[in-house]
C-alpha cells in the first residue's frame, strides 16, 4: 500500500500550550459547621448551591461566597419510616438568598411540617460529624 494517503489532512505540530489553571476548590473560605455558605454568580445573580466551580445558570468561572442566613421555608416534605431505625423527616427548603437544599427536620413532632411553613437552620452532631436541620 505505498502511496497510501489519509483522507484527512494531516495536522501540522502543534504549538506548545500552557496547561489549563487548575480549578478552585468547592468550598467556603471559613472551616467549622456554620454559617451556611454558598455562592453568587456576580455576572447573573444566581444563587449557586451546592458549591460549583461555573455558574450553572450562566457559565461563570467567577463565583463568590456569601453567608446564608439560613431562614427559608418548606418547599416539600416527606416522613421516612425504616424498619430498623426511628422515623425521621426531610425536607427541600427555599431559603430565602435563592437557593433549595435538602435537610432534616428538628422538631418535637417533625410530622406537622407543612409545606410552605417558615424554618431556620442549625446544627447537630451526628456520628462526630455536623449536620444541617431545620426547627419550625
Amino acid at each position: 500500500m505505498s502511496g497510501w494517503l489519509p483522507p484527512w489532512p494531516i495536522c501540522p505540530a502543534l504549538p506548545s500550550v500552557r496547561p489549563a489553571p487548575r480549578p478552585r476548590p468547592c468550598r467556603p473560605p471559613s472551616a467549622g459547621p456554620a454559617p451556611l455558605a454558598y455562592q453568587r454568580c456576580p455576572e447573573c445573580s444566581g444563587a449557586v448551591f451546592p458549591p460549583r466551580i461555573l455558574c450553572p445558570f450562566c457559565g461563570s468561572g467567577i463565583l463568590e461566597w456569601l453567608t446564608s442566613t439560613g431562614r427559608g421555608h418548606v418547599y416539600a416534605c416527606t416522613t421516612l419510616r425504616p424498619q430498623d431505625s426511628a422515623p425521621y423527616t426531610v425536607a427541600l427548603v427555599d431559603l430565602y438568598e435563592g437557593f433549595r437544599m435538602m435537610t432534616t427536620v428538628t422538631a418535637s413532632d417533625a410530622s406537622v411540617v407543612e409545606i410552605g411553613e417558615p424554618v431556620s437552620l442549625r446544627y447537630e452532631q451526628l456520628d462526630s460529624q455536623p449536620s444541617p436541620s431545620i426547627v419550625k
